[in-house]
């Protein structure tokens, strides 16, 4: 006679469930693929892509998470009404037959990956907006410096795309200050060389 410990079978057969349905609902299972008999293990492939781009994915995940950080003590909040607004803006300025989705498809994101991004920037974009004044000084001086990219624009067209010009300019720059203030300040550390 063979004896079957019915209880250590069934607790087996319970945790193998367990852990099936762990993988099956995370995507996460351990072998993604197989070579004839070769099993190709997730661990490979996350091996192989960290080595191609992880640090730089560890990096923005860092930033990300403190900017994040900073936008909490700041008391910073962007609402939803915010990013759908700035989705709107964004898909009216593409052009005819242009779609968000697809173009975020072919960049291997989603419509919820970039809601968080924008969600982020809006954001940073609250953090630095006081330091955004443009002087009126400041538009006709760079109106004067390029003359060449208005052409034959009228006068209200010019100061309006002058204006937003050096504004924009001025947000990457402080945003790009704040942000670098932020890591400075911030205390994160890395175990990837």
């Amino acid at each position: 006679f063979i004896f079957i410990n019915f209880k250590l079978v069934g607790g087996i057969v319970l945790v193998l469930a367990v852990l099936v349905l762990f993988w099956y609902k995370t995507n996460s299972w351990p072998v993604v693929a197989m070579v004839g008999m070769r099993p190709v293990t997730r661990w490979e492939i996350d091996r192989a892509l960290f080595a191609r781009g992880g640090k730089a994915e560890v990096d923005n995940r860092v930033t990300e998470l403190q900017i994040h950080d900073e936008l909490n003590k700041l008391g910073i909040r962007v609402s939803g009404s915010d990013v759908d607004a700035k989705i709107a803006e964004i898909k009216g300025s593409l052009g005819q037959g242009a779609d968000l989705e697809s173009i975020l498809s072919s960049r291997g994101m989603t419509l919820s990956d970039y809601r968080k991004q924008l969600e982020l920037l809006l954001g940073v974009e609250k953090a630095v907006a006081g330091k955004l004044a443009v002087t009126e000084a400041e538009v006709k001086q760079y109106i004067t410096d390029n003359k060449a990219l208005f052409g034959d624009a009228s006068e209200e067209a010019k100061l309006k795309q002058a204006e937003e010009t050096l504004r924009l300019t001025k947000m990457d720059t402080e945003i790009s200050k704040w942000v670098t203030d932020i890591k400075s300040k911030s205390k994160a550390w890395m175990l990837v060389k």
